[in-house]
This record gives structure tokens, sequence and C-alpha cells, in this order.
């Protein structure tokens, strides 16, 4: 089944720091929230993977920027795991340079833990 690949675009609300795990696995998760309807606001995390980590090193709270991520679902004894993985991301604000150089997603088959 291919996964499922996804764009958004909203402010960067929330940077979070790099997490490394024993395994050696590098992520970070952000969460950008969109105002489709300003009256309800939705706030989405996304996970960076790998060198990924960095492509938003350059960008601040408040920034507006787009995404592109894939859905990914996994069971893991007994219970079952969404993550949203963003492979690409640029700010959008006027004059911004974009951020990040991959145009494919990541084939990993997520965290190492």
């Amino acid at each position: 089944m291919a996964e499922q690949k996804y764009d958004i675009t909203g402010e960067l609300h929330a940077v979070e720091a790099v997490q490394t795990f024993p395994s050696g696995f590098v992520k970070r998760e952000i969460v950008i929230k969109t105002a489709d309807n300003p009256q309800y606001p939705q706030f989405i995390k996304l996970e960076l993977h790998k060198d990924r980590v960095k492509a938003v090193d350059g960008m601040s709270v408040g920034d507006t920027v787009e995404a592109a991520f894939d859905l990914q679902g996994r069971e893991h004894n007994g219970k079952y795991y969404t993550s949203l993985i963003c492979w690409k991301i640029k700010a959008t604000a006027s004059g911004a340079v974009p951020v990040g150089d991959a145009d494919t997603p990541d084939d990993s088959d997520g965290p190492g833990f």
C-alpha cells in the first residue's frame, strides 16, 4: 500500500528539541498552526527524521511555512500509532529562502526504539 502524501500551510507554532534514541535514530517534532477557520485553529504536530531535523534551524516560531508530509500508521504490542512524517518544509514569508533540500519522502520505517 502506498503512503499517503499531504501538504499543509500555516504558522510555525512550536519547534521542539532534537531527540536522539539509543539506536541512533534522530527526530524532532514541530507544530504548525492552521487557521482555515480562525475561530477554531488547528495545531498539527509533524515529525522530522534523520538529517531533516535541521530543516527548521533557520526558521522562527511565527514564520509562515509550507510542509509536505506522509501519513504513517503502525501497530506495536496491541496499540496503534499514527505519525505525520514531514519530508519537506520551507518558509513562505516574503524574501524567505526554502529550507531543506529533500524533494522526496524519507524511506525510513520510523523510529528505531
